[in-house]
C-alpha cells in the first residue's frame, strides 16, 4: 500500500515552484521567524529526511523555526508523506518511510537516530512534539527555484543546511548562500566544504557521516547563538 501511494503519478509540475508558493511566502513572519533553507534535489544523498527527523528537536527548543526545502525530483512524495507521518505520530509509519528511503545504504542515518530513540525510550515523546509542532506546516516543500528566485530567499533566511549524506561535486548553491550572507551548515561530504581554505565566512562543517542528532544540534546551536549576539538579517 505505502509503495502504491508513493509511486502514483503527482497532481503536478515537478519541475516548477508550487503553485501556492506565493502563499506560502507570505505567511512567512520573516522578521521574527528563524528560517532554514535547504536547497537542492530531494534526496536521499542530500540528507534532506536527515534534516525532516532533526526538525522536530529543533522545533522543541526553537518554535518559530521555518523550515524551506527548495528542490525537485521523483520521490518528493516519500520525504512529504515523512512529515505527515511525524505529525500524526504513526511510529510504525516513520520507520517504514525510513527504511524503505534508506534501502540499500551502507550509513542509514535514518534507522540509527530513530533506534537509538527506542532504546531511549523517548520515540513516543518525540512524535508528540512532531504533532505538537505541527510539522508539515513548519517543514514546507517548494519545488525549485531558478537563481533569482533562490537568492532573494536566502537574502532574507538564516541558516543554509546542507547535511549531504554521499560525497558530491563542488557545490555552487553554498556559495550562493554565502554571497547572500547566510550562514551554512554543512557536511565535509559536502563539495563546498573544500572552500573553507579561502573563505573569509564562518562555516560549521560537520563530518561526512554526520548524525541526525548532530544536524540538530548544530542548527540549533547557530539559531540560539545568533539570537545571543542579536545577529540579524539586513
Amino acid at each position: 500500500m505505502l509503495d502504491k501511494e508513493l509511486n502514483s503519478p503527482p497532481a503536478y509540475e515537478r519541475r516548477a515552484p508550487d503553485s501556492d508558493l506565493a502563499n506560502i511566502i507570505e505567511n512567512i513572519d520573516w522578521e521574527d521567524e528563524k528560517v532554514v533553507v535547504f536547497a537542492g534535489k530531494y534526496i536521499v544523498g542530500k540528507g534532506l529526511h536527515a534534516l525532516i527527523l532533526a526538525a522536530p528537536k529543533v522545533l522543541d527548543r526553537t518554535p518559530n523555526t521555518r523550515f524551506l526545502a527548495i528542490g525537485f525530483s521523483d520521490v518528493r512524495e516519500q520525504f512529504e508523506a515523512l512529515t505527515e507521518a511525524l505529525a500524526t505520530q504513526q511510529g510504525a509509519l516513520v520507520v517504514e518511510i525510513v527504511e524503505e528511503l534508506e534501502k540499500g545504504l551502507e550509513f542509514q542515518v535514518g534507522r540509527a537516530f530513530i533506534q537509538d530513540m527506542m532504546q531511549k525510550g523517548i520515540f513516543q515523546d518525540y512524535l508528540r512534539r512532531a504533532a505538537e509542532v505541527d510539522l508539515p506546516k513548519r517543514f514546507i516543500f517548494t519545488g525549485p527555484l531558478d537563481h533569482f528566485e533562490l537568492a532573494k530567499i536566502f537574502a532574507v533566511s538564516d541558516l543554509f543546511v546542507a547535511p549531504s549524506i554521499f560525497p558530491e561535486a563542488f557545490g555552487m548553491v553554498a556559495v550562493e548562500a554565502l554571497a547572500s550572507g547566510l550562514y551554512p551548515i554543512v557536511t565535509e561530504a559536502f563539495g563546498a566544504a573544500k572552500i573553507r581554505a579561502w573563505s573569509p565566512f564562518p562555516t560549521m562543517y560537520l563530518p561526512a557521516k554526520a548524525t541526525t542528532s548532530s544536524v540538530s544540534q548544530s542548527i540549533l546551536f547557530m539559531i540560539l547563538a545568533r539570537s545571543l549576539s542579536g545577529a540579524r538579517r539586513s
